[in-house]
């Protein structure tokens, strides 16, 4: 889907994992409102996409994550439409790269107005995938076990819905990658 100059964003979101545990808040505010949600936010400026991933982790959960502990597991490729049509021409692309961290410094906490609820652990094994984001459903689970994956989905205001399947293709995993050595 070809769209208009101008209407294209980008984002991060990280995704903090303690051994098999990972952390889902509860979005509280914005875009994604009450589902549970890694920590993350729009790119501002010139910020690389590792700059803007620590600096939300900053903001939002009151942790220092170095860039070299940022493990790029997604690029995700979200339409957000006006309507629930999925050739809706008014859509607007929002690039989301989704990072795991597995090593950070400090005592992860909510920032009074940072959009999140209170720190969540979750078994990787068994996400609450009823309450993920509908699109999240799809790439998160096989991210969280060291698949590399390129998503698109195309959904509804909000991201309250999908329109259509969603797509991810696995670039390659960690497992992978270590059975090629």
């Amino acid at each position: 889907m070809e769209l208009p100059a101008g209407k294209n964003q980008r984002a991060v979101i990280i995704y903090l994992v303690n051994g098999t545990q990972v952390c889902l808040p509860m979005k509280l505010k914005k875009i994604c409102k009450g589902y549970r949600v890694g920590y993350g936010g729009g790119i501002e400026g010139d910020e690389t996409e590792q700059a803007a991933a620590i600096r939300e982790m900053a903001e939002e959960g009151d942790i220092i994550v170095k860039s070299e502990n940022l493990e790029r597991v997604a690029t995700c490729h979200f339409y957000n439409h006006q309507s629930n049509v999925r050739d809706d021409i008014t859509a607007s692309l929002v690039i989301v790269d989704a990072f795991v961290v597995r090593e950070w410094h400090g005592q992860l906490h909510s920032v009074e107005d940072g959009g999140m609820g209170p720190p969540e652990w979750f078994d990787i094994h068994s996400l609450p995938l009823h309450q993920l984001p509908p699109a999240d459903r799809y790439w998160l689970p096989r991210a969280l076990h060291h698949e590399h994956l390129e998503v698109e989905a195309h959904l509804t205001p909000g991201q309250k819905e999908l329109i259509g399947p969603v797509i991810v293709r696995n670039l390659y995993s960690e497992k992978q990658n270590l059975k090629r050595v």
